[in-house]
C-alpha cells in the first residue's frame, strides 16, 4: 500500500496545512510534520506490483474543497477555543488547585508528586510534568497538539533552574550538613538536599563573588573544565554552573543596597533610607545586576525548565525573565520577613519592586503573615486587590504559597550522633559539671537578632533568682562574620552594637560573676560544626530572641540536637519566622524583658514529662517537614501553576491612515462618539477640575464645523455644567451632549433635552429615591476622608479615588451592600461601579445606560451614517461596544457603514484598538483630525 499526500504539505492563506502529492524524487523521512497535527487526510491507494501507479494530480483537491475544509477546521478550533475558556473561567472563579503542604508521611506512603518522584526519590532525572505522565496513562504520545502556541512540542520539565545571587561552592553541593551556619545570597540547603537524594537535573545560576578570604577553585563543585555552553552527548552532567561576572565596582554598590536598603527595609529598619545622597547610583546598580542575571537564565533556558529565583537579592528578576520568556515558569522565594504597607512603602522603588515579584508564577513566604503583608502592599501601591492564594496583574495570575522551612533532618541527626560530637558533649558536660546550660546562636552583625533583649533578660533573671546565680550560665554563640563580605544593615549601626554587647556581657560578668565561673560566655568566633552540636546537645535551654526573622533554622537544629537527650525546652520569639511552625515553643515578645525572664524561669522550672511531650511534638513536626520535602512542595506547586498558551498580544493601538481613509471614502455622514470622563480627560472627582483643556476642545471643533460630521460626547457630569464647558468653546451647539451617563441627551443645534429613560424634557422625573439613598452616601462619605458624593439631577455618586485605598475600597464595599440589601431593592434605580482606577459608586435610574444614547443616536440617523468611530474607558462604555459589534444589532438600527471601537485605560475590552491613557488618546486623535483635515500636497 502506498501513500500519497501524507508526507508533504503546502499552507494556505488561513495557516492550514494543504496536502499535495509526493513525486517520484520526495524524501519520506518528515511524514510526522503533517500526520502529528492531525490537519491532512491520508490518501490510501492500492498499488500492484508492475502498475502504473494513478496520476497524483487526481488527488489534489480543488480550491472550494480546500475552502470547505479550512471552514471546519476553524470551527473545530473555535469549539475548543470556548470550551477551553470556560474551563480556565471556572479555575479562576473557583478555588483554584488546594494546595496541601506535603509532609514525610506523604512520600512514605507512596503518594504520587507531581515532579514523578517516589518515596525515595528514585526516578529518572528529567522531571515529569502531570500532562506527560496523564498521556502516558492513555497510552498517547505527548504531542504540543493542533495549535499549540508553546516554541516547542515537548511538554515536559526538563530541568531546575536555580538563580541565586551567588554561586554554589562544592561544599554547599556535596555537605551532608549545614557547612556553615549563616549563608546569605546561596540558594536554601533544601535545593541541595534534594539534587543530591533525587539527581534532578540542575543548572546553578550566580555570581562568582565569593566571600572574603574564601578561595574560589572549588566554587563551581570542583569541576576545573565546566563550559555551560556544551551540552553533554549522553546529557549524564545533572549540575551544571553558569557564573555571572559582575564588575567590582558594580558589585559594591549592588551589595550595598541590597545588605544596608533592601535587607533592611524588609526587616523594619527605615533609619539610613534616603540619607545617602548615591542611593541612586545604588538602585541603578542593583537593576543592572539583574538584567545580567536575566540574560544569563535566558541563554541558559531550555523549554520545560523551571526557574526558582532566590530571594531579595534578585527581586526584579522575575518580571525581566517573563518579558524575554513569557512561556516559562518562574518562582520565587523570599527567605527574609516581608514587612507592612506601611514601612514597604517608604522605598521610593516600592513599585519597581513589587511588579517585579508580580511576574513570577508562584511568590513564596514562610508565613501567612508575610504573604498578607505582601497583597496589602500590592493593593495599596499599585491597585491590584488578589486573594490570599493568587493575584492577577497584568492578564497574568501569580500564585501566593505558604511553605514552612525545613532541615536534612537524616543528615543531621547523623552528625549529631557521631562519635565526634558525643565526645565532644561529654567534654562539655564535665566542664560545666553542676551547670544548667543555657544556649543561644546568633550572628554578631545581625542588627534584629536580638542579642541585647537576651542579655537584658538574662540579667533581669540573675537579679530576680539569686540563689541560680551559680547554677546557670549562658553560652552564647555570637557568630562575628568577618569574612563574609557583605554587612547587614549600617556598618556604623553594627559597630555600635557590637560595642554594646560587649559592655552588656561585661557588665553581667561583673556582677553576678565570680573568680571561678562566669554567668555569660561569650563566643564570637565561628565554631567548627561538632563544637555547635555538642553544646546545642548539652544545653537544657535555648533561646531564640530574634526581632525580625525569615527564616531561622535554630529551632530545628536544636530539636534534633536535643531529641533523646535532655529535651530542652525552646523559647521563642514571636517576630520568629519560624513561631508559626514551633507551636509547643515558649513564645516571647523580645521587647517585654520582664516576660522573657519569666519565660526563661519557666523553661528551667519545667518538669520532665512536659519537656518530653513538648519535645516528641517537635520533633514529629521537624521530621515531618525537611528541606527536601520543602523544596519539592514548591516546585510542585511552580510546575502546578497555569501555563501561559500565548504570548499576550500588545494592544493595538489604532490605525491613522486606516482611520483618514475610511473617513475620507465615506460617502454619507460620520459619526463621533466620545466618552469624556476618563477617556477625553483624566477622572476627577470634582467637576470643576474636569473642565476640557484646549488640547482636548482642538479636536472637537475641526468636527464640530464640519457639516458632514455628527459628534457626541458622553459625560458623568449634570447638564448645566456639561453644556457650559462647551458653550464657552463656542461648539455648545453644535456637538451633541449626554450627561449623566446617558440620562440626559441634547441633539446638536437643539436646545431641547431628551430624558432618555422618561421621554421628552418637561416629564416628570421620579426623584424620591433620592431621600432614602443621598443620606446614606452622605454618612459614607463624612466618613471616609477624600470621598466626595457629587449629586446630579437624575443620579448620585460616591467618589472615593482620593480615598486612602484600603479604607476607601472597604468603605466602597460596605456601601454597595448597603445600598443594594436594603434600599434600592425597592426603588426603580440600581447601583453601577467603576474599575480599580476610576473608583467610584453610582445610583441611577433603571434604564439608563450609555448604549441606550448609542441606540438613540442611531435610530435617527443610522440610515445616512457610513462611518463610526466609538470610544470609551469604563465597563459602562463596553455596553456600546457590545452593541456596536453585535451584527444583528447594528442591521436591527439600519446601520451598514464601517464601526470603529476605542477602549482607552486598562482590562479587558472588547474594542477594536485600545490606548493606555487619556493623554495618549487625545494625541492619537489629534494626529487623526490633522491628516484628515490637512491641505493637500499640490
Amino acid at each position: 500500500r502506498g501513500e500519497l499526500g501524507s508526507s508533504k504539505g503546502a499552507m494556505s492563506e488561513a495557516g492550514v496545512a494543504i496536502p499535495f502529492p509526493l513525486t517520484a524524487n520526495d524524501d519520506d523521512d518528515d511524514t510526522d510534520n503533517v500526520t502529528a497535527r492531525g490537519l491532512t487526510d491520508r490518501v490510501t491507494v492500492d498499488v500492484a506490483l508492475g502498475e502504473q501507479p494513478p496520476d497524483p494530480a487526481a488527488f489534489i483537491p480543488t480550491l472550494e474543497q480546500i475552502r470547505l475544509r479550512e471552514e471546519k477546521i476553524l470551527e473545530q478550533l473555535e469549539d475548543l477555543q470556548r470550551k477551553l475558556d470556560a474551563e480556565r473561567r471556572r479555575g479562576v472563579g473557583g478555588q483554584g488547585h488546594h494546595r496541601r503542604l506535603r509532609s514525610r508521611a506523604d512520600l512514605g506512603s507512596g503518594s504520587p508528586s507531581v515532579l514523578g518522584l517516589g518515596p525515595d526519590f528514585e526516578s529518572s532525572a528529567r522531571v515529569g510534568s502531570s500532562a506527560e505522565r496523564l498521556a502516558q496513562e492513555m497510552g498517547r504520545p505527548v504531542v504540543g497538539g493542533p495549535g499549540s502556541l508553546l516554541p516547542h512540542s515537548e511538554a515536559f520539565t526538563k530541568r531546575i533552574v536555580s538563580v541565586s545571587f551567588r554561586l554554589p561552592r562544592s561544599d554547599d553541593l556535596t555537605s551532608q550538613a549545614s557547612a556553615e551556619l549563616f549563608t546569605s545570597g546561596l540558594p536554601p540547603k533544601g535545593m541541595f538536599v534534594l539534587q543530591r537524594s533525587s539527581g534532578l537535573p540542575v543548572v546553578w545560576i550566580g555570581s562568582e563573588a565569593a566571600p572574603r578570604g574564601a578561595g574560589t577553585g572549588d566554587s563551581f563543585g570542583g569541576r576545573a573544565d565546566f563550559d555551560w555552553r556544551r551540552r553533554e552527548k549522553n546529557n549524564q552532567d545533572t549540575a551544571r554552573h553558569v557564573p555571572v561576572a559582575l564588575p567590582d565596582d558594580l558589585l559594591g554598590d549592588y551589595i550595598s543596597f541590597c545588605e544596608q536598603t533592601l535587607w533592611s527595609l524588609l526587616h523594619y529598619d527605615y533609619s539610613g533610607l534616603g540619607i545617602d545622597s548615591a542611593q541612586m547610583k545604588k538602585w541603578e546598580a542593583y537593576v543592572q545586576v539583574n538584567t545580567r542575571f536575566a540574560e544569563a537564565v535566558t541563554e541558559v533556558f531550555e523549554d520545560g525548565d523551571l526557574i526558582w529565583v532566590h530571594d531579595y537579592h534578585l527581586m526584579l528578576l522575575p518580571l525581566m525573565i517573563r518579558k524575554r520568556l513569557w512561556y516559562a515558569r518562574v518562582g520565587f522565594f523570599l527567605y527574609t520577613p516581608f514587612p507592612s504597607g506601611e514601612i514597604f512603602r517608604i522605598i521610593p522603588q516600592r513599585v519597581e519592586l513589587l511588579r517585579g515579584l508580580l511576574g513570577s508564577d508562584l511568590v513564596g513566604f514562610h508565613t501567612y503573615d508575610y504573604s498578607k503583608q505582601f497583597l496589602a502592599s500590592c493593593l495599596r501601591l499599585i491597585g491590584v486587590e488578589g486573594s490570599p492564594s493568587r493575584i492577577e496583574w497584568d492578564g497574568h495570575v501569580c500564585e501566593i504559597g505558604i511553605y514552612p522551612g525545613g532541615m536534612d533532618v537524616s543528615a543531621l541527626a547523623a552528625k549529631v550522633a557521631s562519635p565526634g560530637v558525643k565526645s565532644r558533649a561529654q567534654e562539655l558536660r564535665k566542664r560545666y559539671s553542676g551547670r544548667r546550660v543555657i544556649v543561644g546562636v546568633d550572628r554578631m552583625d545581625d542588627s534584629f537578632a536580638g542579642i541585647l533583649h537576651k542579655l537584658l533578660a538574662f540579667e533581669d533573671f540573675l537579679e530576680r533568682r539569686a540563689a541560680m546565680r551559680n547554677l546557670v550560665v549562658l553560652v552564647e554563640i555570637a557568630i562575628d562574620p568577618k569574612q563574609s563580605g557583605s554587612v547587614k544593615g549600617s556598618i556604623a549601626k553594627n559597630t555600635a552594637q557590637k560595642k554594646q554587647i560587649h559592655e552588656f556581657v561585661g557588665r553581667i560578668n561583673a556582677l553576678y560573676g565570680s573568680p571561678a565561673s562566669s554567668p555569660v560566655h561569650f563566643v564570637t568566633s565561628e565554631l567548627a560544626k561538632e563544637d555547635l552540636h555538642a553544646i546545642m546537645s548539652v544545653a537544657e535551654v535555648c533561646i531564640v530572641s530574634s526581632v525580625r526573622s525569615g527564616m531561622n533554622l535554630i529551632p530545628y537544629e536544636w530539636t534534633i540536637c536535643q531529641h533523646r537527650g535532655n529535651n530542652g525546652p525552646l523559647i521563642l520569639s514571636e517576630f520568629s519566622g519560624s513561631a508559626q511552625s514551633f507551636s509547643t515553643a515558649i513564645h516571647v515578645n523580645p521587647w517585654d524583658t520582664e516576660e522573657l525572664s519569666s519565660a526563661l524561669e519557666m523553661a528551667l522550672s519545667m518538669s520532665p514529662l512536659e519537656r518530653e511531650q513538648q519535645q516528641k511534638l517537635a520533633h514529629k513536626f521537624v521530621t515531618n517537614h525537611t528541606a527536601r520535602i520543602w523544596a519539592l512542595n514548591f516546585l510542585e506547586d511552580l510546575e502546578m501553576t497555569e501555563p501561559i498558551r500565548a504570548r499576550p498580544a500588545p494592544a493595538p493601538l489604532p490605525d491613522v491612515p486606516l482611520l483618514v481613509d475610511t473617513f475620507r471614502d465615506s460617502a454619507g455622514k460620520r459619526l463621533f462618539i466620545f466618552g469624556y470622563d476618563g477617556a477625553m480627560v483624566t477622572h476627577q472627582p470634582l467637576a470643576q477640575l474636569a473642565a476640557p483643556p484646549d488640547c482636548v476642545l482642538y479636536p472637537l471643533r475641526h468636527l464640530a464645523f464640519d457639516p458632514t460630521v455628527l459628534v457626541f460626547v458622553i459625560t458623568s457630569r449634570d447638564r448645566q455644567t456639561a453644556a457650559g464647558w462647551f458653550e464657552e468653546a463656542g461648539i455648545g451647539n453644535r456637538i451633541g451632549i449626554a450627561c449623566e451617563h446617558g440620562c440626559f441627551l441634547r441633539w446638536p443645534g437643539q436646545n431641547e433635552w431628551e430624558t432618555l429613560y422618561g421621554g421628552m424634557a418637561g416629564a416628570p422625573m421620579d426623584n424620591a429615591w433620592k431621600t432614602a439613598v443621598v443620606p446614606v452616601m452622605t454618612h459614607f462619605s463624612e466618613r471616609t476622608p477624600g470621598a466626595v458624593l457629587e449629586e446630579g439631577e437624575a443620579t448620585a455618586t460616591w467618589h472615593f479615588q482620593d480615598a486612602d485605598r484600603d479604607f476607601g475600597g472597604w468603605q466602597a464595599r460596605e456601601l454597595h451592600k448597603h445600598l443594594e440589601s436594603f434600599i434600592v431593592q425597592r426603588l426603580r434605580v440600581e447601583v453601577v461601579s467603576g474599575d480599580a482606577k476610576s473608583r467610584w459608586i453610582k445610583v441611577r435610574p433603571i434604564g439608563a445606560s450609555k448604549a441606550l444614547v448609542l441606540e438613540s443616536v442611531l435610530r435617527r440617523c443610522a440610515s445616512s451614517v457610513d462611518f463610526l468611530f466609538c470610544a470609551g474607558e469604563d465597563r459602562l462604555d463596553e455596553e456600546m461596544f457590545e452593541v456596536i459589534h453585535d451584527t444583528a444589532a447594528m442591521s436591527r438600527l439600519q446601520f451598514s457603514g464601517t464601526a470603529f471601537t476605542c477602549k482607552v485605560g486598562e482590562g479587558r475590552t472588547t474594542a477594536l484598538y485600545v490606548v493606555g491613557s487619556p493623554s495618549a488618546f487625545v494625541d492619537i486623535l489629534n494626529e487623526i483630525i490633522y491628516n484628515i483635515y490637512a491641505e493637500p500636497e499640490s
